[in-house]
């Protein structure tokens, strides 16, 4: 008989476990399809905001290149050089000096001055005035710049068409220029900011015209560089950027140790979650297969072991065994193709509906990505052929005699047991756990102990918790026969009859039930791992914008500063109870006072009205109180915790503080430490524990003090406002709005709004998740189907017996349904218990390494939801294999001792 004759007359005659297994596939790798293409397209967005940000992909400067001391490079004499070097697309010079706007004969604002060419086109327009155009004599102003010279021609701010006159130092001697304002830009991730006194305020004028203006003909302080941007492979999990870092490399080589050479976009990529969705994407790839795989192993399995005598009477009339490898791979070949040719569209609809029904602000790019799918697909087909390995060597293992043998004993062979676990496979799944509790808990500690590296270890934390719930599963199947039996007695008073045939099909076919137990625990323990994981974020989101926001309202100036007699005419808004401003951060250096430990910190100044304006029950003191903050002096300053640790001081000891001032002078000065700060809201980068950078406060007057800023120009970037009542707030924010809203780079925070908008984002990730887990939990219910129909199609003679005997049909179906509901409702009771472990231990994880921490919420809805959905599974999956065999006739289940 040809091989396809062979299968189509065997699916012919199992219509029922085919279709079992091909659906399997279908909901499981379209799941995977579903999911890489959401996941691709968060890559894609994370990509295009960061070419916003970080226009450019290359970037060169000479040696010895500082904020105060620049070295020009040869521009001829570098694109000569890069001429030898592949894959770069164009090269744009950039000369950038310092500008000022005078009053008097002081310096009144400091500004970048850039020369660049018209083309030159990285990063991302904001907003813009008027046109780009750089003739000579003419320039573009960003927006901080327009209002620096607002004083300079008699307005507000500076606006098209206004000539303004900038100076600038060269060879020790002020010289200036007349510029005609042909635009107002405000453009991100085209230049590299150099001067921290002038940060977003420029000047971009002619290469040429500043190049003569300054006689630096021929010079640039930077050099960009583009490359073709499909060499960023966000397919790539191990370095999405690692051709772009090749030619960064191929660059530095060729110019020489003369010149710095940084990729800055590639940076920029491997400090964001592309490689790391990208992992997950193909750990799907791997996870998901594998649950169709355990599924597709036992159809399989059941397969060989029906189809036994058959091959072994075929190995009697002379079969090979590569003619047995064919029909099983052929059978198997068959399932995968079927099963993935309809999921590829059903995939991309279920994405296409997720977008639809919750009104996602996202389009899948799909058709881009053929190539990483057909990858992914490889991986799950090699997957699923793994988990199929057994059943394959057991069909070639099949002993021609055994055509023989079968018949004789026929009637006599129905009534083997197996009864147990496999020893091996308990012991194995244990020491795995405990192999990675011991791990996991020692990188906790080392992140704790060391700040550096973190990001790293923490993806491995991540990794290597999506092995826990499948070893923990496995590392207690040997409760589950207990288990299954003490729920099944539960149900004694309304199944006497039936209840002990129940327990006794229970404890004899427990290595059959394994394959339900470990899909239904996996799948269950990853629902219940990410819904914890929402559920504790929903439950923190109040939290979590009162300590980001700081107080009930925050008006942060992200590219103007506020002067002092602004937060008077804020004070003065009907339904405003207290506010309080706080000053921009600057760098400061600060050590113990004998000079034993030392670290760069940055620094804030704030009015004693941001202790009571920000929320109370939030600032989390190590040592000192809240009025010792508010009542610091001059002479006064608050660590954080990190920096107070560093320098090994608490309160009450002494620590020097050096700054650099305008002009390069240097001043020392000491302060005695007030207190200790754990966390302090709308500070949470700065102050705090496990923060990216370290941070020191002052009063308004120390700050004056260490930077030698006199009172009254001090200005503030952030304040914080605690309203008369909830209820007043909207008001008091549309009123902030209205007074600040249309002046550029000032933003309005609410936390109540940011609240809700959280909790709208989590309460959309939550449901889309909901929606794909019961979907793969419709793959456990098959996986049940598949269990009960080997477990009833090998006990037909025994159950034939039994109604011979007297058993009614009724009775027969309460007891197959009993049996796969306590399979499926211990199997639950595995995946939950292994999920909400897991997640207790991935929020631990998440609380020891950042500010802000989450309290842990087991999702009782969620669990509810699993109960019931369980139940029902249970009873609809054992129903129709029950219901098959309880309706056969007692001849055709006894028919094979004849």
């Amino acid at each position: 008989m040809k091989v396809h004759k062979y299968l189509l007359h065997s699916f012919m005659h199992n219509k029922l476990r085919t279709t079992m297994a091909v659906l399997s596939v279908l909901v499981t790798f379209s799941m995977m399809i579903t999911i890489s293409l959401f996941f691709a397209t968060a890559q894609e967005t994370d990509f295009d905001e960061i070419n916003k940000w970080v226009g450019y992909d290359i970037e060169v400067q000479s040696v010895g290149h500082a904020d105060l001391n620049p070295v020009y490079m040869n521009i001829t004499e570098v694109e000569d050089t890069l001429d030898t070097v592949s894959g770069i697309e164009s090269v744009n010079p950039v000369l950038t000096t310092y500008g000022m706007t005078l009053k008097g004969f002081e310096p009144n604002h400091f500004f970048e001055l850039i020369g660049t060419y018209d083309d030159y086109q990285a990063g991302f327009v904001e907003s813009s005035v008027g046109e780009y155009r750089l003739g000579w004599g003419e320039c573009v102003l960003s927006v901080k710049a327009a209002y620096s010279f607002g004083e300079q021609v008699g307005k507000h701010h500076a606006t098209v068409g206004d000539k303004i006159t900038v100076w600038t130092v060269v060879d020790e001697e002020i010289v200036s220029t007349q510029l005609t304002v042909t635009g107002i830009y405000e453009v991100s991730g085209r230049f590299r900011w150099e001067n921290p006194y002038a940060h977003g305020s420029y000047v971009v004028m002619n290469l040429d015209y500043l190049q003569n203006l300054t006689g630096l003909e021929n010079k640039a302080s930077t050099i960009t560089i583009t490359v073709d941007q499909n060499l960023y492979d966000l397919q790539d999990p191990t370095n999405p950027a690692k051709e772009v870092e090749a030619i960064a490399k191929n660059t530095a080589s060729k110019l020489g140790e003369d010149y710095d050479v940084s990729a800055p976009k590639a940076a920029a990529i491997g400090n964001t979650t592309s490689s790391f969705l990208t992992s997950l994407s193909y750990l799907f790839a791997i996870l998901l297969p594998a649950i169709s795989g355990i599924l597709v192993s036992s159809v399989m399995n059941l397969s060989v072991e029906e189809k036994s005598q058959e091959i072994a009477t075929l190995r009697l009339l002379g079969a090979r065994r590569s003619f047995v490898l064919k029909v099983v791979m052929a059978e198997l070949a068959s399932i995968l193709a079927f099963g993935i040719a309809l999921a590829f569209p059903l995939g991309f609809l279920i994405g296409q509906a997720t977008i639809f029904l919750f009104q996602l602000d996202m389009q899948l790019t799909g058709l881009e990505l053929t190539g990483q799918l057909i990858m992914q697909i490889a991986i799950g087909v090699g997957v699923t052929v793994l988990f199929s390995i057994m059943p394959i060597i057991r069909a070639l293992k099949t002993n021609p005699a055994e055509a023989i043998n079968r018949v004789k004993s026929s009637g006599s062979y129905k009534f083997v047991s197996s009864e147990g676990v496999d020893k091996k496979l308990v012991l194995g799944g244990l020491f795995v756990f405990i192999a990675i509790m011991i791990s996991f808990f020692s990188i906790l500690w080392f992140l704790q102990s060391i700040r550096s590296g973190g990001e790293e270890i923490c993806i491995a934390a991540i990794g290597m918790m999506i092995i826990i719930p499948a070893s923990l599963s496995v590392s207690l199947l040997f409760l589950v026969p207990y288990m299954e039996t003490i729920i099944t007695f539960i149900f004694y008073p309304v199944t006497k009859k039936t209840n002990k045939i129940t327990r006794k099909s229970i404890k004899r076919n427990v290595r059959r039930n394994v394959s339900t137990n470990i899909i239904f625990g996996i799948i269950v323990g990853i629902l219940i791992l990410f819904s914890s994981m929402f559920s504790s974020i929903m439950a923190s989101t109040r939290e979590s914008a009162e300590v980001g926001i700081g107080s009930e309202v925050k008006v942060d100036m992200w590219e103007n500063e506020m002067p002092i007699s602004d937060l008077f005419t804020i004070q003065e808004i009907d339904g405003v109870d207290t506010a309080g401003g706080a000053t921009a951060f600057k760098q400061v250096t600060v050590s113990d006072v004998i000079l034993k430990e030392s670290t760069n910190a940055f620094a804030i100044g704030f009015d004693k009205n941001v202790i009571d304006s920000v929320y109370q029950q939030h600032v989390k003191l190590k040592e000192g109180s809240r009025s010792d903050i508010r009542d610091m002096d001059d002479d006064d300053v608050t660590l954080s915790t990190d920096v107070a640790e560093r320098l090994d001081v608490s309160k009450g000891d002494k620590i020097s503080i050096t700054v650099e001032r305008d002009g390069g002078t240097t001043k020392k000065m000491f302060f005695e430490v007030k207190a200790v700060v754990d966390q302090m809201p709308g500070y949470v980068g700065v102050i705090g524990r496990n923060t990216d950078v370290d941070g020191i406060a002052f009063s308004l007057e120390g700050y004056s003090k260490v930077f030698g800023i006199s009172m009254e120009n001090l200005t503030y970037t952030a304040i914080f406002i605690d309203c008369e009542s909830k209820a007043i707030t909207p008001q008091v924010v549309e009123k902030l709005q209205e007074r600040f809203g249309s002046i550029e780079g000032v933003w309005v925070t609410d936390t109540q709004e940011a609240i809700l908008g959280q909790q709208i984002v989590m309460g959309v990730l939550q449901a889309v998740f909901t929606a794909i887990s019961s979907l793969l939990m419709v793959v456990a219910l098959f996986s049940l189907l598949a269990n009960l129909y080997a477990s009833v199609k090998e006990r037909e003679y025994e159950i034939g017996v039994l109604k011979a005997m007297g058993l009614k049909n009724l009775d027969v179906l309460v007891a197959l349904m009993l049996e796969g509901l306590a399979i499926a409702l211990v199997s639950m009771v595995i995946g939950v218990f292994s999920g909400l472990v897991v997640s207790w231990l991935g929020i631990y994880a998440y609380n020891s390494v950042a500010p802000l921490q989450l309290s842990f919420l087991p999702p009782y809805a969620v669990m509810a939801y699993l109960l019931i959905f369980t139940a029902v599974m249970g009873l609809a999956g054992s129903f129709l294999p029950a219901i098959l065999v309880a309706r056969k006739p007692i001849i055709a289940l006894m028919k094979r001792i004849e």
